[in-house]
């Protein structure tokens, strides 16, 4: 009897699960949630040597774009972390005219002839996949470009090789994320007659671009922004960063960020020129480099972070943009040169030790007093002041010292030690 009501309770579930599990359609393509866990859905599979009612998407042409996450007219929210098996295969030749594919962060496999009788030349492949069929990218093209984002190389199924998956399939070219060669290289090898060798190229370049030598690291698939990460050539003496790229999906991006220890160390550096359109220096970002004898920071720069121009022996003057706001841990420490500093009038916090080891530091000018008077200093050593005999405000030399109107209170440390 009991074992009579447990069958009957899974039997009742089954066909609960069964009565969940949702078809639906957006933005032209069919997907379902069969077989998904809760929240998650899959382009739905089309048409197998057993299966001949056609269950996916036709009639899509030109680029098609998987969104990661769907959003329903009622409410109903999933990510797509599946391409089915034979999703987007048209029964006949003249069906979908896909030429280009790029599928999110999200999925996490491509199933069987996802694509085949698809005319794509370029695969754009999110970083969250884990596992390709060994026919998830056949098309009917002769070539294609791959472009796989993981940073840990997929698994495929039912190969010792990923010749299959390449070379058999016309795509020659594996381009990869940037410093991961050895990571696919151990994974993605020729077994073909027992010869262990690479039969196609791998290319790190999948989510960067080098302009100028400068190399800029970005998401193809959801960023809207680029990193400087550093430079190809040791020896580049001229720094000059870039306002925006072009990705590999011909989309315009602004360069944001300078990441941390992108220059670090390195000996040859000698200007650096840091336009508009960067908000933030990373820790150490220029740390280390001797050499700097000019800087020229962009209007847009919000933080300067910890040490990122701290030990450069031939800086002497300074400019901050208005727009700096906070100026981090150690930031021009032992800057050994360095002879003036202007403020500008949109800063709020230095932290500790941003200036010290500036013994050189004669001059300190201010754009605006009563901004001044509200920033925020950890300690002595984090002001400028500490180390300089001459405070300017607007590149006049103050003698001596009047508090603007409206200012209620000034902060602590903000005293000129040396005038």
């Amino acid at each position: 009897m009991k074992t009579k009501i447990l069958l009957f309770v899974f039997i009742i579930l089954s066909i609960s699960l069964q009565t969940l599990a949702r078809e639906f359609t957006y933005q032209g393509i069919n997907y379902t949630t069969a077989n998904m866990p809760d929240g998650e859905c899959a382009t739905a599979p089309g048409y197998t040597s057993t299966n001949r009612n056609f269950a996916g998407t036709e009639n899509v042409t030109g680029e098609l774009v998987i969104p990661e996450v769907i959003v329903l007219s009622n409410g109903s929210r999933y990510k797509v972390t599946k391409i089915s098996d034979y999703s987007f295969w048209s029964i006949n030749d003249n069906g979908n005219n896909i030429t280009s594919v790029v599928i999110p962060n999200s999925v996490r496999s491509i199933g069987a002839r996802a694509f085949k009788r698809n005319p794509v030349s370029k695969f754009v492949i999110g970083r969250g996949v884990v596992h390709i069929n060994r026919t998830g990218l056949c098309n009917s093209s002769g070539h294609s470009e791959v472009y796989i984002l993981s940073p840990t190389a997929p698994s495929v199924s039912s190969v010792t090789s990923i010749d299959e998956i390449l070379d058999s399939r016309g795509i020659n070219v594996l381009h990869i994320p940037f410093n991961c060669k050895t990571e696919y290289n151990n994974t993605f090898w020729d077994g073909y007659n027992g010869q262990d060798k690479d039969i196609w190229t791998i290319v790190d370049d999948a989510d960067i671009v080098i302009s100028n030598d400068i190399i800029y690291q970005y998401d193809p698939v959801a960023g809207d922004s680029a990193v400087v990460i550093g430079t190809k050539n040791p020896e580049l003496k001229n720094v000059t960063i870039k306002p925006a790229i072009t990705t590999i999906l011909d989309k315009t991006i602004s360069v944001t960020e300078i990441a941390e220890k992108a220059f670090y160390k390195n000996e040859f550096v000698q200007n650096v020129n840091i336009g508009d359109g960067i908000k933030t220096i990373g820790d150490h970002a220029f740390a280390w480099c001797p050499n700097i004898e000019s800087l020229s920071l962009g209007n847009t720069v919000r933080e300067i972070k910890k040490g990122a121009f701290a030990r450069i022996d031939k800086l002497k003057h300074l400019g901050l943009p208005s727009s700096v706001e906070i100026i981090g841990y150690e930031a021009f420490c032992a800057d050994s040169s360095l002879e003036y500093v202007m403020l500008g009038k949109g800063l709020k916090e230095i932290e500790g030790y941003a200036f010290s080891g500036c013994n050189n530091l004669s001059e300190v000018e201010v754009e605006d007093l009563s901004s001044w008077c509200s920033v925020n200093l950890s300690g002595q050593t984090s002001n400028p002041m500490f180390f300089s005999h001459i405070f300017s405000i607007r590149g006049k030399k103050q003698q001596t010292l009047k508090i603007p109107d409206g200012v209620t209170y000034i902060k602590p440390y903000l005293s000129l030690i040396h005038i």
